[in-house]
């Protein structure tokens, strides 16, 4: 009789602490933080004009031979 009261004892431990660890924590409430920055002061300054983009440029790759295949793997 008292090894099944102490098992059940035992069993209600167990459970009760899963049941806790299972819940979960309250939220945390943020804290409202107000930052007043200075006003920005905007300063115009004078820019040369940009040239036109130059076109596409070409690159040519040179091999000393034609591969044998074009499979990435082959030899």
């Amino acid at each position: 009789m008292h090894h099944k009261r102490l098992m059940m004892i035992a069993s209600l431990l167990v459970l009760a602490s899963l049941l806790l660890t299972a819940c979960p924590a309250p939220a945390a409430t943020p804290e409202t933080v107000v930052v007043t920055a200075p006003p920005e002061v905007q300063v115009v300054t004078a820019t040369p004009p940009q040239p036109p983009p130059a076109g596409p440029k070409t690159l040519v790759i040179c091999q000393g031979q034609e591969p044998d295949s074009l499979y990435t793997y082959g030899t």
